[in-house]
């Protein structure tokens, strides 16, 4: 009785031609993944498992029941977290990128990775792109110059190719990526201040990559642009350091490895994020929050300015490493 109503509440149609084959094929990436994790959820901070079942053609609609975090919750893009907050994802992500280096049986879950993704959903650049200047409703002044400006280069910033295949160009050993790590898949208990890490959720883009991918997503939407700038190379410091002891001998890859990765990758997962901070998303917080829209947009203008800053930074810095390293 119980497997007849879970599979009618759960395996409904989506609207959307080719979503299903789409939502499949996530679907059976993050049953492999929660298959592999099953007894070590608590120390990868994942959510438990109950009930998992593939999508198969003909027999299955696939079904994921996980625990309920109902006493947990995100931090949204717009707000930042503390550094100590931070730490304990990256300490979290340490163990997860330590458990697929000692065991390799996660490589057959998938190797789908964004750029499989985005031609799934037939998504693009442009379209980001797009979103991305209706940021500049949020604060002309200080946002129209940096928009036009990023319309230049963004082609070369969101290379999806670069981004999947840098672990490959630099010889890194690959671990498990999550693929997906910023805010609305990092769940918190506790109040602002006194935050601890939940569960990472969300693992749908499971795929072989290098540290930093997950490093660069999470860092970059997590925290205020001051914390990012003071703090980023203390928390690859410190995710080096937990990651070897979780191993329990040295990592196949060095901190100059994982930092020179980390700096390459910053522009692109700065561009990702960037959608974020739209005037759709001010919309919701007026019909939701109406008397925090001002202190929230102008949240979101400053985190968006430092982000366009930084980005332009390491974009012009590393476009100047590659021309020297050519050389």
């Amino acid at each position: 009785m119980l497997c007849s109503y879970v599979h009618s509440a759960f395996a409904r149609k989506s609207k959307y031609p080719g979503d299903n084959v789409n939502n499949f094929q996530v679907h059976n990436t993050e049953c492999g993944f929660y298959e592999l994790s099953e007894s070590l959820a608590e120390k990868l901070k994942v959510p438990k498992a109950f009930v998992i079942e593939r999508f198969v053609e003909g027999y299955s609609k696939g079904i994921l029941i996980l625990e309920d975090l109902f006493d947990a919750y995100i931090v949204p893009t717009y707000n930042s977290i503390t550094v100590d907050e931070a730490t304990q994802v990256i300490d979290a992500l340490s163990a997860v990128h330590a458990h697929s280096l000692c065991n390799d049986s996660w490589l057959r879950i998938s190797k789908a990775d964004l750029k499989d993704l985005f031609v799934a959903i037939n998504e693009s650049p442009e379209r980001m792109m797009q979103v991305l200047e209706l940021s500049a409703d949020l604060d002309h002044e200080r946002l129209d110059e940096k928009i036009k400006k990023l319309r230049g280069i963004f082609s070369d910033v969101f290379d999806l190719d670069f981004e999947g295949n840098l672990y490959k160009q630099m010889g890194l050993k690959p671990v498990m990526i999550h693929g997906d790590l910023w805010c609305s898949n990092v769940m918190w208990r506790g109040e602002e201040g006194s935050r601890y890490l939940a569960a990472l959720i969300d693992w749908q883009l499971v795929h072989p990559g290098c540290p930093s991918q997950d490093l660069a997503r999470f860092i970059t939407c997590a925290l205020s642009g001051e914390d990012r700038r003071k703090h980023s190379e203390n928390l690859l410091e410190r995710y080096l350091t937990k990651l070897e002891e979780n191993l329990g001998h040295k990592a196949p890859f060095t901190l100059e490895q994982i930092k020179e990765s980390f700096f390459r990758l910053l522009p692109f997962h700065i561009f990702f994020v960037l959608p974020c901070f739209g005037p759709l998303v001010l919309h919701q917080v007026q019909k939701t929050m109406p008397e925090k829209c001002d202190s929230i947009r102008a949240a979101m203008v400053d985190k968006t300015v430092a982000l366009l800053d930084d980005l332009f930074y390491y974009h012009e810095l590393n476009s100047k490493r590659a021309i020297f390293n050519e050389h």
